[in-house]
């Protein structure tokens, strides 16, 4: 039994007490009125009510337990009341995000993110608002010396600052390990159980694109797949031929289609084989023929790869804008050429770096089909970025 005395100035407030403190099931044992702080004797005091009460201690309990459980059914019913309000709103979102997400880019929308790409490129390049000390600053000075931009030198070079000892030939190590790690998470080298049976290649005029093609192709001789060569390409003088010659030599299928139901119908009769797609190179002012390459993007459905075939001797400026107008073609992979012909190739990799472009699949080294073609290696940049081009 649980007892308990309670004070109040009038009767009903006194009950309230106790209804309030031991529930409804409670037993009132005794009341009076007395008199409190009122001089001799307490004649003069302020009369109150004195209440004690009783609760069972088990009937407390459970009463206890179903008042939580009515506090709780409340509030469930509350939650399904604002959810059911909500969820209409959440799905309002999602199909409005949906749309929005489905329009098509304007060159203005292109326009403005590059701007404030650019923007925040600059911040970067400011460096840290206090100033470079030590080792921290003798690793930004050589990264910015290899041609790295502010804004990777200065978070390079604290990050293998705070890894490396005093010897020198440590720091040397830990900078070389640090780059490794970033350029590696660049870099995806194609996978031997790769599902897409379609590759389109797309990029600048003069990056390489159809032999860069013919040397894939090569590649999959040793298949029992084997590989169809296709091409888009009417408009360059000698590229139907130039593609034709390499097929004929590697003793695979060759088609020249003109449109996106050609490809389609195309990609249909070589069902099982490696279609490898070779298209026009596309200037910066080439605007419509995106539109064109998008067409046939889309007739690769759910299993094609659009490989971004960019060239290692473009500044820094140009690799920017090309991949700003094929970004809209959702570009899977890159693939980088002329990695020899290239004096510096610090362009490269503050592209890369910049984390705004999908991942480097493929390496070319040279002209030779099909020998001068390689997946990507962290060391492989590192390397040509130090000695300022692949040797």
């Amino acid at each position: 039994m649980h007892i308990k005395r309670f004070e109040a100035p009038t009767m009903i407030e006194a009950v309230r007490k106790v209804k309030a403190t031991l529930g409804p099931d409670a037993l009132i044992l005794s009341s009076r009125r007395v008199r409190k702080d009122g001089g001799v004797f307490g004649m003069f005091g302020r009369a109150t009510v004195e209440i004690t009460a009783a609760v069972d201690r088990d009937t407390r309990k459970a009463s206890r337990l179903a008042a939580g459980r009515k506090r709780e059914r409340e509030e469930w019913q509350g939650v399904r009341e604002a959810k059911a309000m909500i969820d209409p709103l959440e799905a309002e979102l999602r199909t409005l995000r949906r749309r929005v997400d489905a329009m098509p880019r304007t060159p203005e929308d292109r326009e403005l993110r590059a701007e404030l790409g650019e923007l925040r490129r600059s911040l970067a390049d400011r460096g840290p608002a206090s100033p470079l000390r030590g080792s921290d600053a003798r690793f930004v000075s050589r990264l910015l010396e290899w041609g790295l931009a502010p804004r990777h030198a200065f978070a390079i070079g604290a990050e293998a600052a705070a890894h490396s000892g005093e010897e020198k030939t440590a720091q040397d190590q830990s900078l070389r390990a640090v780059l490794d790690a970033r350029l590696d998470a660049c870099l995806a080298p194609p996978r031997e159980d790769d599902p897409a049976r379609a590759c389109l290649f797309v990029g600048p005029t003069g990056v390489g694109k159809t032999t860069s093609l013919a040397k894939l192709a090569a590649h999959e001789e040793d298949r029992e797949d084997r590989a169809a060569v296709v091409t888009t390409d009417t408009f360059r003088i000698g590229a139907v031929e130039q593609l034709q010659t390499y097929s004929g030599l590697l003793g695979v299928p060759f088609e020249v289609v003109t449109n996106e139901s050609d490809l389609s119908q195309t990609l249909e009769r070589h069902r099982g084989r490696r279609v490898f797609v070779d298209t026009a190179g596309r200037g910066k002012r080439d605007v419509d023929a995106i539109g064109e390459l998008a067409a046939y993007r889309r007739s690769l459905g759910n299993r094609g790869h659009v490989e971004l075939v960019l060239s290692a001797t473009t500044q820094d400026a140009d690799l920017r804008a090309a991949w700003r107008r094929f970004s809209v073609l959702r570009p899977d992979s890159l693939l980088i050429t002329k990695l020899d012909e290239s004096e510096s190739l610090a362009s490269i990799a503050n592209f890369l770096l910049d984390g705004e472009a999908p991942p480097v699949r493929w390496v070319s080294v040279g002209q030779r089909v099909p020998e001068d073609i390689t997946v990507p290696e962290p060391s492989l940049l590192r390397e040509g970025l130090l000695a300022g081009g692949i040797a």
